[in-house]
């Protein structure tokens, strides 16, 4: 397609992990979907939640639609009031 921009020159990207608490990214990586210079499926976003009945880590996965939007993101995650609900638990 001639409007189609290429999403990477010369050969294929490594893989990388990447370990953030940042919106402005994670918005980005949706915004670069969406308009088609990243493939959804080339993302994988891990989530980590300790169990307040066990102290274990539960593992969740999230991601994005073709369209840029996340899906299975935890409601209130990176917002003042789960920032808020975090530190409470810590202390």
């Amino acid at each position: 397609m001639a409007n189609e921009a290429p999403c990477w020159s010369g050969s294929p990207p490594s893989r990388s992990t990447l370990d953030f608490r940042s919106e402005s990214l994670i918005n980005g990586l949706g915004k670069l979907i969406h308009e088609g210079l990243l493939k959804a499926e080339d993302v994988q976003i891990v989530l980590f939640d300790k169990d307040e009945e066990t102290g274990e880590a539960e593992v969740r996965l999230a991601g994005y639609r073709d369209s840029g939007a996340l899906h299975d993101w935890p409601y209130g995650f990176l917002s003042p009031v789960a920032d808020r609900r975090v530190r409470s638990a810590a202390e």
